[in-house]
């Protein structure tokens, strides 16, 4: 039994006196929240947004910066961000990194090298959110002060997120997303634009955040996706949603329609479900899209009394042709585009590997033009009383 003992409690000691030789320090590190890559004179210009510790944890009222912007140029990524580590004081740290903001060039034409750099670095953080960032650069982005949060790429997470489900028209991409795509076959990736508002004055100023009015802030954008030549096109705002209902997503997302009998008053409803199912008849060349949404009304300015169902299924009707004619429009520009964003190739391919020979051919030349689409919606709604049909009106009740 004693040999025992002495066994575990060396064991114990062996355990807890070894494997610290790696330990790093919280302080030593430079946590990276964000990233942002362009291409400046034929080099990489690489921007991180590093927490600013100190100043994060010191006592008292700080109006300054709780991050720090560092930049560096090379001819790659890497060279880069050995050139910023000549600025700062601390070792890099990626594990945390929330963002990965790419200009539109490098997505152009240099991804490949970028999903390289990424995929080598055992320090990356593979569930990192990716942007496309077009007007302004990347560094212009994760430079611009944001109120709500004290960091920027938290702010610009948490609008995504948001965004995604409450408005319908953005799309969350991971890194490990974006490399599955590209080794996939019949799915080409898409993203989401992120830019800034047209007054950018003073956007580097702690001092706008004292404002009731900003200066300057970060806006979302639409669903970009590729065309037949290989370069980003922006979505409009009704094929971004159409996109996620596809997909079962922007849940809690609304929608906004005239009056029947007031073009001037609208109304709008709120997606609580959405059921989406799509089908393959290779016999049909036919993709089958059927979706089931249910909305529940808002808000509703129009003089239409909900308590006849004659009047629900109006508006059921609006909105399932409404809502088709979207899908359509976005149909009609992966076609366009020969661009299978959507992922019907990787659908049929899951189904029936013998439709298609992917791998010897052009599946968005050769096999995507050739499917014939078939939409149907099916909208019900919740919610459908309001305080207007109970509203006495010239001693009648609606």
């Amino acid at each position: 039994m004693k040999k025992i003992k002495y066994i575990v409690l060396i064991t114990f000691f062996i355990f807890i006196l070894t494997g610290c030789e790696t330990h790093k320090e919280i302080s030593d590190l430079g946590m990276v929240s964000a990233m942002g890559i362009e291409k400046i004179n034929d080099e990489y210009l690489v921007s991180v947004q590093v927490a600013n510790i100190k100043k994060s944890t010191k006592m008292g009222t700080d109006d300054s910066s709780k991050v720090t912007l560092y930049t560096g140029t090379g001819k790659t990524c890497f060279e880069a961000i050995r050139e910023i580590s000549n600025k700062s004081s601390k070792k890099l740290y990626f594990p945390h990194i929330k963002l990965i903001i790419l200009s539109d060039e490098i997505i152009n034409e240099n991804s490949k090298q970028i999903i390289d750099f990424f995929t080598r670095d055992n320090e990356g953080n593979m569930n990192a959110y990716i942007l496309v960032s077009m007007n302004y650069t990347p560094s212009e982005i994760l430079s611009t002060i944001t109120s709500f949060e004290d960091v920027p790429a938290q702010y610009i997470y948490n609008s995504i997120t948001l965004s995604e489900s409450n408005y319908g028209n953005a799309r969350i991409l991971t890194f490990e997303d974006y490399v599955s795509f590209l080794i996939k076959s019949g799915i080409d990736p898409s993203f989401t634009k992120i830019s800034l508002s047209i007054n950018d004055k003073d956007k580097n100023s702690t001092e706008t955040l004292n404002s009731i009015n900003l200066s300057s802030y970060i806006i979302l954008g639409n669903i970009l996706v590729f065309n037949k030549d290989n370069k980003l096109i922006e979505l409009s705002k009704e094929e971004s949603v159409a996109f996620n209902l596809i997909d079962s997503k922007g849940l809690n997302s609304i929608i906004t329609l005239n009056c029947s009998n007031n073009k001037n008053k609208f109304y709008t409803l709120e997606l609580m479900n959405n059921s989406s199912d799509i089908k393959f008849n290779s016999k049909k060349d036919e993709i089958n899209i059927n979706l089931n949404l249910t909305y529940s009304i808002s808000d509703f300015n129009c003089e239409t009394s909900l308590l006849d169902n004659d009047n629900i299924k109006k508006i059921e009707s609006e909105i399932e042709g409404k809502t088709k004619n979207n899908i359509n429009s976005l149909l009609n520009k992966s076609i366009e585009y020969q661009s299978d964003f959507i992922g019907f190739g990787s659908l049929i391919k899951s189904k029936d590997k013998n439709y298609f020979d992917f791998k010897n051919k052009d599946w968005n030349k050769l096999g995507l033009p050739k499917l014939n689409f078939k939409t149907k919606v099916k909208v019900s709604l919740e919610n459908r009383g309001n305080l207007i049909n109970i509203i006495k009106k010239e001693g009648k009740y609606e």
